[in-house]
């Protein structure tokens, strides 16, 4: 249950996580810019020092990997 809890907490960080970066994409003005980097690089840390703690580092890892991944192929297609 401990697990679930923990993976269900990961998850809504990525999720934050991933509503910044599309806030970051669509935005065209400085300060938005700022603000979206300053609060991405804080959910990072925040996710990576409790991933840390319950020794989920590498599902972390998964999860981001699997997340810019998808954001890789939607700029691959927007490009076309």
């Amino acid at each position: 249950m401990n697990y679930i809890i923990t993976l269900v907490l990961l998850v809504v960080g990525i999720w934050m996580f991933n509503s910044l970066v599309n806030t970051y994409m669509l935005s065209h003005k400085e300060l938005d810019l700022f603000t979206c980097r300053i609060l991405m690089l804080i959910v990072l840390v925040v996710l990576v020092d409790f991933a840390k703690q319950q020794n989920m580092l590498a599902t972390l890892s998964v999860l981001l990997i699997l997340l810019f991944i998808e954001k890789l192929r939607i700029i691959q297609r927007s490009v076309k």
